[in-house]
């Protein structure tokens, strides 16, 4: 637990809990202290609206996400302080317009999520600060003096923190690849831990990346081109670079274990020194990530080159012992795992040299208008509302979804017999999201944390009698209820509810009475949350799978054409290639996440589930041979490209496009070029087995020689083109065959 508080505690959560628990708490301390709590209720009302858009990103986009929840919640409060003097009847469609006009604003993204939230917020709230009495201008004030409060409070705390946040961001980016490697390195070689949930971790891990991925192409590459060059940025920007390429090696790096078993036999042990390297890499990874979150010194224990010639040395020894030809096809195996981690080792060596200042950062040759096509950017034109008025739309059903269940909310509210049956409304807030699964998740967690929560803040009660520990208590749990939102809402729905029940037991004489119905409301606002996804308009993730698979296909399709132009060219890799190269990993890590989301829906509407995890499973795979591709390409001088390649890409491609357009208009092309690729596969091999006779015939002419680095390297390139297009094409084949049963 020391070593997680450790690791957060220059987090950006970590610094927005910080600044929501001082926003909130000093407002309602004074109101207290001063017996005006309305007052300091209202100004805490203030703070909440505005910190709830406060997401990770740049000082710009926070800022702008803040004052837009500010004035939503502002317009909301005012919209429902007159509805509340209407009659009834008109009120309820008040109510309702407002829920669904602020829910529909999420289409444009998360940060306009989280304004869409704070508006939500606002209308509930404004049933809390109705019994206030106050009127519309002093009440509108005082939400404005939150909120100003908060963005002054935000800004002091980004000026002091920025930095410091900025390299833990970059920091759990290097933990998570490191993360990537170890999973993957049990998945390779088959250790002992269930292969099942090494996959569904890794999947987890991948999708984690890639959000980390995008964030950091904000923060550093807006930084950098809004603010100019700094020393420290600039050596951010070349370590977050490392990281994508180490990443890309590692999903090409998708060997088969039996592969290498059967063909090394007895001498299989001679890949251990390959295993202790990828070990050392990542121990590396994990180090420096400690090193920079802390800001302390790195220290290399081990030097990684002297495994590196151990495994030279294994790769003779293997050659001198089986004899050529024969250790051929071993040697190549064993040369291929020897490039991959000389490469990795190469990128973490580079990205510590950074780190410890050995090597300048200051220069680095993108320029920003190249740097700008990598960050992530949101269309927030009046045509997106319009385009998703419509029963297509996820986002357009869910606001119909949620404006019903608050109005049975109000309802259920008025049956029960209690207080403050706004909690029920809030509880629908904050559990009902546009899928199943997350809201069931989010339901589960949130009613045991509720009952966690309650449990112990009674505890509290009855074994201490003191309004100050009760104050000290509230902090505390407010800070780590904020902090864990993100992390873990269980935990954090625990910290919250028991901060509110310890602000009850120093406002009122008898909270138990309030701790009972806050429970009954938060289960009420919960089984009207399940039952409103999983009745009204569901989302079933298997209706949307097919769009996703071919966004992601799509995105094969530009990736394996980049890369094709880059090898018949011989061009320096440029921004189109890495764009595409980024577009396909986003949208398959998109694809692992919504098929994720699959397993945890109902089994009534897992259809085709294993078809699916097929396709998702050939998509990876794809994914993994053309990064085997392009990294091959990128550090090797490769030959001209050939015919039989050209044929071999143009068919990949075509059953590719193919695909795709079964999954838009469900018809099937049938074409016929099954003999004109065997050709293609034959010449291929034929090439292939005359540069084996080239070395053959070295071989026979005299003594043991070492391989001349061209034929090495023409070996590698015949033996990787050939393997990864025969692949590649039967991948392709094998999807067009299940995408037929989706």
């Amino acid at each position: 637990m020391f070593e997680q508080l450790r690791k957060n505690i220059f987090t950006f959560d970590t610094t927005k809990a910080i600044g929501s628990t001082i926003g909130i708490v000093l407002p309602v301390y004074l109101g207290i202290h001063f017996q005006e709590f309305a007052i300091g209720f209202c100004v805490a009302m203030g703070t909440l609206f505005t910190f709830l858009p406060n997401t990770d990103g740049t000082l710009k986009h926070r800022t702008f996400g803040m004052v837009y929840g500010l004035i939503l919640s502002l317009i909301i409060s005012g919209l429902m302080f007159v509805g509340f003097k209407l009659n009834n009847t008109i009120f309820l469609i008040l109510f309702s317009i407002c829920i669904f006009a602020v829910s529909i604003i999420s289409v444009y993204g998360f940060r306009a999520s989280m304004v869409s939230l704070s508006g939500l917020m606002a209308v509930v709230m404004a049933f809390a600060a109705r019994k206030y009495n106050l009127e519309l201008i002093p009440l509108l004030s005082l939400i404005t003096v939150g909120g100003l409060w908060y963005l002054i409070l935000s800004s002091f705390l980004h000026f002091i923190f920025y930095r410091r946040t900025t390299a833990a961001s970059l920091a759990d980016c290097i933990e998570l690849t490191a993360d990537y490697l170890r999973i993957r390195e049990n998945l390779n070689w088959h250790n002992s831990k269930d292969e099942t949930e090494l996959r569904k971790e890794l999947l987890k891990t991948e999708v984690s990346l890639n959000e980390k991925h995008e964030l950091l192409r904000e923060l550093l590459l807006s930084k950098r081109r809004n603010e100019g060059q700094s020393n420290k940025t600039n050596r951010f920007l070349l370590i977050f670079l490392e990281l994508l390429d180490i990443y890309e090696l590692a999903v090409a790096n998708n060997f088969e274990i039996q592969e290498i078993e059967e063909t090394l036999g007895e001498y299989f042990q001679k890949t251990d020194s390959f295993r202790k390297i990828n070990q050392a890499n990542i121990s590396d990874l994990y180090k420096l990530g400690e090193s920079l979150r802390l800001g302390k010194s790195f220290y290399k224990e081990e030097n990684n080159w002297l495994i590196l010639q151990n495994a030279e040395k294994e790769i003779k020894s293997y050659v001198e012992i089986v004899g050529l030809p024969e250790a051929r096809a071993g040697a190549i195996i064993l040369r291929n795992l020897q490039d991959y981690e000389l490469k990795q080792m190469e990128k973490i060596e580079s990205a510590l040299r950074v780190y410890s200042n050995y090597q300048s950062g200051n220069k680095f040759s993108e320029n920003s208008e190249t740097l700008t096509q990598f960050i992530p950017t949101q269309d927030y034109n009046w045509k997106v509302i319009l385009e998703n008025l419509s029963m297509k739309s996820t986002v357009f059903k869910h606001s119909l979804r949620i404006s019903l269940a608050m109005l049975v909310g109000i309802y259920a509210g008025e049956w029960m017999p209690h207080q403050n049956s706004y909690w029920i409304l809030l509880t629908i807030v904050v559990i009902l999201r546009p899928n199943y699964s997350l809201t069931k998740s989010r339901a589960i967690n949130r009613i045991w944390g509720t009952l966690i929560g309650a449990i112990i803040g009674v505890a509290i009660i009855w074994v201490f009698k003191n309004h100050l520990i009760y104050g000290v208590v509230s902090i505390i749990s407010i800070l780590f209820g904020f902090a864990y939102v993100q992390k873990s809402y269980r935990i954090a729905a625990t910290f919250i509810t028991l901060a509110v029940i310890q602000l009850y037991a120093i406002l009122i004489e008898n909270p138990e009475e309030l701790i009972k119905y806050r429970i009954l409301d938060t289960a009420t606002g919960a089984l009207i949350s399940f039952f409103a996804v999983y009745l009204l308009w569901p989302a079933w993730e298997f209706g949307n799978i097919k769009t996703t698979i071919a966004e992601a296909n799509d995105s094969l399709v530009q990736y394996l054409k980049q890369i094709d132009r880059i090898y018949h060219t011989k061009e320096t890799v440029d921004s189109t290639y890495r764009l595409s190269r980024k577009k396909a990993f986003i949208d398959v890590s998109n694809l692992s996440a919504a098929f994720q989301r699959l397993t945890e829906e109902p089994k009534s509407q897992k259809e085709h589930l294993s078809q699916v995890y097929a396709s998702v499973t050939l998509i990876q795979t794809q994914l993994s041979a053309l990064a085997a591709l392009g990294t091959f390409m990128q550090s090797h001088q490769t030959t001209p490209a050939s015919e039989e390649y050209d044929v071999l890409i143009q068919n990949i491609v075509r059953n590719l496009e193919i695909i795709s357009t079964f999954l838009e208009t469900g018809t099937m092309e049938a074409e016929d070029h099954e003999s004109e690729i065997i050709s293609a596969m034959e010449k291929l091999e034929f090439k292939y087995n005359q540069l084996e006779e080239i070395r053959n015939k070295q071989l026979s002419e005299g003594a043991y020689r070492p391989m001349d680095l061209v034929l090495r390297t023409q070996l590698q390139e015949g033996k990787l083109i050939t393997e990864q297009l025969k692949w590649l094409y039967n991948l392709s084949e094998n999807q067009k065959q299940i995408i037929q049963h989706i």
